[in-house]
């Protein structure tokens, strides 16, 4: 995970904005985020103001990530896929995981919640009603396809409601 201030890139209408009420769900998203050609710099995770003090797992919820432990619903929509692809023919081995220089990337940039919604415009009085719907365990994710096409806001959004996100584009 690569932590930064949020800059111009956060901005305009090809951006996917999901909350999620578990940082478990986070993960899984953003791992499939990746695997649909997604990098580091085009996701963004922000955690409430509170979640740091009463998630004892945040800090290690990227490194279990880059060791592939996700929830059993995903392993288990994976292998679906996996298995679909396998009896239709179609090996689509490009968005799997591999081993050497991706798996040492950070897989996200986590940001401030406050600071990436007023980065994007968003009132002081919506941030805060935000930061509550977050909650301690949850976090807001946000995508950006704008180096992208107009297909990949569309192929985010997918992903994000798919791993359990309540898509919440409209705030930004």
């Amino acid at each position: 995970m690569r932590t930064e201030a949020p800059t111009k890139r956060l901005s305009g209408q090809n951006l996917s904005v999901a909350l999620f009420k578990e940082t478990q769900c986070v993960r899984d998203a953003v791992a499939d985020l990746r695997q649909a050609g997604f990098g580091a710099d085009e996701i963004y995770v922000a955690f409430s103001s509170e979640h740091d003090q009463f998630d004892p797992q945040h800090s290690e919820l990227w490194q279990t990530s880059q060791r592939g432990e996700h929830s059993v619903r995903w392993r288990l929509r994976h292998s679906f896929e996996r298995d679909l692809q396998h009896r239709t023919g179609t090996n689509d081995t490009a968005g799997q995981h591999g081993t050497g220089a991706k798996e040492l990337e950070p897989a996200c940039t986590e940001v401030n919640l406050h600071d990436a919604l007023r980065a994007i415009g968003v009132s002081e009085d919506r941030i805060r009603l935000v930061n509550q719907q977050v909650g301690a365990h949850g976090a807001l994710v946000l995508v950006n396809a704008s180096t992208h096409a107009h297909k990949a806001k569309l192929i985010a959004k997918t992903i994000l409601e798919k791993n359990c996100g309540q898509i919440r584009t409209d705030t930004a």
